[in-house]
C-alpha cells in the first residue's frame, strides 16, 4: 500500500519536505493489511490568514469554504483508492516556504493529524472490504 500526504493552501498544492515524508514513515515495515486499499492520497488543507493575492479572491473563498465542509473521503473501490481531504492546523497557508530541511516538530504533529484522518476510514469500510485498519493505525 501507498500513502501520499500533499498539502494545499488556497493558491498551492503539492508535495511539503516534511509533510510528504509522513506516509513513507508511518508506512515503513507495516504488516500486510489486506487487498482492498492499495493507494490512500491524503491532503491537508491549510487555513490562510489573508488576504488574497490580487485576483485570487474569488480561489481564496473557495478554499476557505471547502477547508469548511471537511472533511471528506472518497472510497473508490474498484480502483483500490482512497481519498482524504481534511483540515490541517499545521500552519498557515501562507507560512508554506520550499525547504529542503526537514522540521522535526512539524513532523511530530503531523503524523497526529495524519493518522487522525487515517482512522476515518472507519465507517467508511464494510465487513467484506479485506483491509485492517486496526492494524494500520496500531503500526
Amino acid at each position: 500500500m501507498k500513502l501520499y500526504v500533499m498539502a494545499k493552501s488556497y493558491d498551492s498544492y503539492g508535495a511539503h519536505t516534511t509533510l510528504t515524508a509522513i506516509g513513507r514513515f508511518l508506512l515503513d515495515d507495516a504488516p500486510a493489511m489486506g487487498e482492498a486499499i492499495g493507494e490512500i492520497n491524503l491532503t491537508l488543507y491549510f487555513p490562510d490568514r489573508g488576504p488574497p493575492r490580487p485576483t485570487l479572491e474569488d480561489l481564496f473563498a473557495r478554499h476557505g469554504a471547502y477547508r469548511a465542509s471537511l472533511p471528506k473521503l472518497t472510497f473508490f473501490r474498484a480502483r483500490r483508492k482512497v481519498s482524504i481531504d481534511v483540515a490541517s492546523e499545521l500552519m498557515d497557508g501562507r507560512d508554506w516556504h520550499p525547504s529542503p530541511r526537514l522540521s522535526l516538530p512539524l513532523f511530530r504533529r503531523g503524523i497526529d493529524e495524519v493518522i487522525a484522518a487515517l482512522a476515518l476510514l472507519r465507517p467508511r469500510l464494510k465487513a467484506s472490504d479485506d483491509f485492517d485498519l486496526p492494524a494500520l493505525l496500531v503500526h
